[in-house]
């Protein structure tokens, strides 16, 4: 009754665990977690940038054919006003979905790093335990011997849950526009979103 679940360790030396621990992390970070709703979120993005882009373009488009038909007005205040305000409801969820999409795709990384240093511990205590030993510790060497296999065996098994994480992450990323959420796509959708609507912010003060 004084277990705490933050206390409780995973045993990698037994396949079993590794793959349920590897099933887990794909069920939870994976597509594999509700893949329909997955696509849902996708085409409701898809959706929202296309009506978010359509907005704008209109808007600017309003403004160059009442330039170019040499009309004294221009577009008022409250279209203004309101046109902007529709674009920032519609940035929201988009900018939201793919910061989340990223740092979802950053897991990973976590994860290896973790099981990197578990490994280079394992590895280096095997090391010292090779280390050769006095004449009166020569009664524990059959016990040094099977520490020794436990730590390469679960070194190996650590490569593998690794190599496991890698290829899910690589086959499986979280997703934004159907484009992996990676740095590249989250800063050029972020910057041309935040491009439009700085355009028309500036719009809005040339008409105040």
């Amino acid at each position: 009754g004084n277990v705490h679940l933050d206390e409780i360790l995973l045993d990698l030396r037994w396949h079993a665990n590794v793959t349920a621990w590897a099933s887990l992390w794909r069920v939870i970070h994976g597509t594999a977690f509700m893949p329909s709703v997955q696509i849902k979120f996708q085409m409701y993005c898809c959706i929202c940038t296309s009506v978010f882009f359509l907005s704008a373009a209109l808007d600017s488009f309003a403004q160059t054919i009442l330039t170019s038909a040499g009309s004294t007005g221009t577009l008022s205040l409250d279209f203004k006003i309101t046109s902007i305000v529709r674009l920032i409801i519609f940035t929201i969820p988009i900018v939201a979905q793919t910061l989340l999409a990223f740092v979802i795709n950053l897991y990973p990384a976590a994860y290896t790093r973790a099981l990197s240093h578990a490994i280079v511990s394992a590895t280096s205590t095997a090391a010292a335990l090779r280390l050769p030993t006095c004449g009166h510790e020569l009664e524990h060497q059959h016990d040094r011997d099977l520490l020794i296999l436990q730590l390469e065996t679960s070194c190996a098994v650590m490569t593998a849950v690794i190599d496991e994480v890698n290829n899910s992450a690589e086959v499986e990323p979280m997703r934004v526009l159907f484009l992996k959420a990676e740095p590249a796509v989250v800063s050029i959708l972020v910057s041309c979103i935040l491009a439009v609507v700085a355009v028309q912010l500036r719009g809005l003060n040339a008409v105040i």
